[in-house]
């Protein structure tokens, strides 16, 4: 039976993780510790395991969030495509999923003992390859998406000790971790307060900034440093084993974690973990964990990988870091959407090196369930990230009377009006959320919105920040988003600007020209800005590529979006990739705020889309194919490649909507889920002989 609450829970946790990865991979901007982020990645896991009929329709046809590695390169950086896919690793959690990644291990590999293990310390940084060719560094990568990574070159040569030439004259590509020590984070923020800048959230977030600039210079200043965890094996490499390949690296030039182990016993892996544990605080450098991979590269080739992740290699992860403290205030927080959530502000504790006061918590079914109010001492946990998350809260005798017990303590009472506005606020009807629906006027939701609209994947205007939006409106400058598009054409507004505080005619002017550049966009990230409910970039990405142009969407919302409600729902609902809540969200939102999407386009250039820009004919044009098996002929990325090459689409789950499989040898379970769909099935020589090669 399908279950609406379920489905939806599934497609939001598709789309939370999805933008998580992005905050993650892309802008440096993590909101999640990476526990909480490795929660929902278990969550979605389980509803699919519990719900697999369900899973499969809200699925069909999008990328499946537990197979996305990384994220999709920064379009401001070169692409370039990695020699093998850049994959990332699973996680361990407890001894026990170690001990049953060991009996994988022997599966695979028909031993009966314990596993030869090359043991390293996981820094917490951001994952690179380089290319070498006839001694010379030819290009260098971020992970990207896995597949396409963004052309750092020029940023890596200026690391310190990191090798532009080395002592091997064939091809080779290294695969590594750029980090910043800790204290040379402590020294790029007492810069960055001084000069009253934002300031970065920990060392990881530092490196990826740093590494991923468009300057080179500005990355030479940041001070960072590398470490090589490994690379594609040498031609002539008689290297049997990681550690030995990893020792014949170090000789050529390149530096490897003095840390590394290779380990042999059950007993000597737990021993390595626990003193890697109580080494971590003294490290110069972050780790959130170790990393054991099968140390026989014979037996790694055995076992391979799958979409995500390499089966010979697991993270062990260290728990987060806790500490205690005493709940000072409890307040709300509004949301881009009317979200109301809760604040829990506590005496300022250090945990792992960071400062941190507040937490926020997801609803207030969680404060009562946890029990928390103000005088209770909180056990706070934090995973190297910047938002600490409350575990646990206890009830001390001292904020009790004589007539309460633990139980009976007073709770925090949420507001039955917004902060903000005073409007009543009511609850989703999935009974969590709680909302102020006063979208038009809530103060709150105006700034939150305006943000989300000046962010980078949106109208990513430069120089313009959440103290100016406030600023703005506070001086009646801006009352909407729209109103910000519109000031370089307002002279008398121009000149407010200028004599605002912490202007001047110059910066005005600087803002002047980046409002006029972001005024030229993308039809995906104008969709993105609208900053409708479930449809992220992703799923704006995937409406941009069906409408492929600003008129024709204006056409769509003429025809559905202001009468023919059930029907518009039904026409998005089959793309590949939206689905039924997206499409109805999309649909009820042109319903609500046409008029602010009209307003909104007169002050926009929205540039149309291009799929495929790099085609070579149209003879897969609009057709979805996935792969399955080995093929002969060539790799699988280069026949995907192929297919978007001549118009086709790569899907990632079999479904109805599918037109081909293309089927290799030793086929996986797609081959009999095609079947039962009634896919048209082609052997490799019969797509060959479809695209004439």
């Amino acid at each position: 039976m399908y279950n609406l609450k379920i489905a939806t829970k599934i497609k939001k946790l598709q789309d939370e993780i999805a933008k998580h990865n992005k905050l993650y991979y892309n802008d440096n901007a993590p909101v999640l510790t990476d526990a909480d982020y490795d929660a929902l990645i278990e969550e979605l896991k389980d509803l699919i395991k519990l719900h697999p009929e369900i899973s499969k329709n809200v699925l069909q046809g999008s990328v499946n969030a537990l197979d996305v590695v990384g994220a999709e390169p920064d379009s401001r950086f070169n692409k370039i495509s990695h020699k093998k896919p850049m994959l990332s690793l699973s996680n361990a959690f407890s001894w026990s999923d170690v001990l049953d990644f060991v009996k994988r291990i022997n599966k695979y590999t028909k031993l009966d003992e314990f596993p030869n293990f090359c043991c390293e310390p996981k820094i917490d940084g951001i994952s690179f390859s380089a290319f070498y060719e006839n001694g010379k560094l030819k290009q260098a990568a971020t992970r990207g998406d896995g597949i396409l990574g963004e052309d750092i070159k020029s940023n890596i040569s200026t690391i310190k000790d990191f090798p532009i030439e080395i002592a091997y004259k064939g091809q080779v590509e290294v695969r590594g971790e750029v980090y910043m020590s800790k204290e040379d984070f402590i020294l790029i923020n007492d810069e960055r307060a001084k000069l009253n800048e934002s300031l970065f959230a920990n060392p990881r977030n530092a490196a990826a900034g740093s590494l991923r600039q468009i300057d080179p210079e500005i990355t030479r200043a940041r001070k960072l440093k590398y470490f090589i965890w490994g690379g594609l094996e040498l031609p002539e490499d008689k290297s049997k084993t990681q550690v030995s390949f990893l020792n014949l690296l170090q000789d050529i030039g390149f530096i490897i974690n003095k840390h590394i182990r290779e380990i042999n016993t059950e007993k000597d892996l737990h021993e390595y973990y626990t003193e890697m544990f109580n080494e971590r605080a003294k490290l110069p450098y972050d780790i959130d964990g170790l990393v054991y991979k099968v140390n026989s590269i014979s037996h790694q080739e055995i076992m391979g990988a799958n979409s995500k992740a390499p089966r010979w290699a697991i993270a062990h992860k260290f728990p987060p870091e806790i500490a205690k403290t005493c709940v000072e205030n409890i307040t709300v927080q509004v949301g881009r959407t009317g979200a109301i959530t809760p604040v829990v502000h506590f005496k300022p504790i250090n945990i792992g090196g960071v400062l941190v006061s507040k937490a926020s918590i997801h609803n207030s079914d969680e404060i009562k369930r946890k029990g928390i109010f103000i005088g209770s001492i909180v056990t706070v946990k934090r995973a190297g990230d910047v938002i600490p998350q409350i575990i646990l809260s206890e009830n001390p005798s001292s904020t009790l009377n004589s007539t309460q017990n633990k139980d009976e303590a007073p709770c925090f009472v949420f507001p039955k009006t917004c902060p903000s506005c005073n409007s009543h606020l009511v609850r989703d009807l999935d009974g969590v959320v709680i909302r102020c629906i006063n979208h038009q006027s809530c103060r709150a939701q105006k700034i939150e919105y305006m943000k989300y609209f000046i962010s980078k994947k949106a109208f990513n205007i430069i120089g313009f920040g959440a103290k100016h939006i406030e600023q703005f409106l506070n001086f009646e400058i801006i009352q909407d988003a729209v109103d910000i598009l519109k000031i370089p054409d307002n002279k008398s507004l121009m000149i407010k600007i200028q004599n605002l505080e912490g202007f001047g005619e110059k910066s005005a002017n600087n803002l002047r020209s980046a409002i006029i550049t972001a005024r030229k966009v993308s039809l995906q990230r104008f969709i993105y800005s609208l900053g409708i409910r479930y449809v992220g970039i992703i799923t704006a990405q995937i409406l941009a590529d069906y409408f492929g142009s600003i008129e024709s969407m204006k056409n769509f919302i003429e025809k559905y979006c202001i009468s023919d409600f059930e029907n518009g729902i039904n026409v998005l609902g089959r793309i590949d990739g939206v689905g039924e809540i997206s499409a109805r969200a999309f649909v009820e939102f042109f319903a609500n705020s046409s008029a602010y999407f009209y307003r909104l386009i007169e002050y926009v250039e929205i540039t149309e889309e291009r799929r495929n820009e790099n085609k070579i004919t149209e003879k897969l044009s609009g057709k979805t194919f996935i792969l399955t098996g080995v093929l002969k002929s060539m790799k699988r990325s280069a026949a995907e490649a192929l297919i978007r090459e001549h118009g086709g689409i790569i899907a990632r789950s079999v479904s109805a909507k599918l037109d081909f499989l293309i089927c290799g040898e030793s086929p996986g379970s797609k081959l009999q889920k095609a079947k039962d769909y009634k896919i048209n099935i082609l052997f490799e020589n019969e797509w060959r002989k479809m695209l004439d090669i």
